[in-house]
């Protein structure tokens, strides 16, 4: 973000709107609980320059989805019945980025005590569907892998 700040600085631009250099762009603790504001809080104050953003209001969460995605997820996620679930995306395309096979399943085996009663699914492209399948084994649950279905 850094980078990219000096970048629009040097090239001119005065004014960014949700760009946070410094302590703004952490979460906040609150001293009296010691919790970490929501990221949603976060984003929120960072945008305030252009205006009044009520994270409470159901509306703004609303994806606007349509009747036929709608149906799609459903029928996707029948399988699952009313179980809750997680999706996860590795989305390792871009390499700096890639948490690595190893990483995701430790990851996976540390989630599973507390969060073993939630199925997996997990979302990505179609080439992404067999290094999900191998991942997904590190967890003790029920997952689904919709790589490369839902388009």
């Amino acid at each position: 973000m850094i980078r990219d700040f000096l970048f629009f600085r040097l090239c001119g631009v005065t004014t960014m709107i949700g760009v946070t250099v410094g302590a703004g762009r952490y979460r906040r603790i609150d001293p009296s609980t010691g919790e970490v504001e929501f990221e949603g809080v976060r984003l929120a104050r960072t945008l305030r320059l252009l205006g009044p953003i009520d994270l409470d209001d159901r509306g703004m969460w609303d994806l606007r989805l349509q009747p036929a995605e709608l149906v799609a997820a459903d029928t996707a996620l029948a399988p699952l019945g009313r179980r809750p679930f997680v999706a996860v995306s590795i989305g390792g395309k871009v390499r700096i980025k890639d948490w690595g096979e190893d990483n995701w399943a430790a990851l996976l085996r540390m989630m599973a005590p507390e969060f073993g009663r939630f199925a997996l699914v997990f979302v990505g492209s179609a080439d992404e569907r067999e290094r999900n399948d191998r991942i997904a084994a590190a967890w003790p649950g029920q997952s689904m892998n919709l790589c490369g279905d839902l388009a």
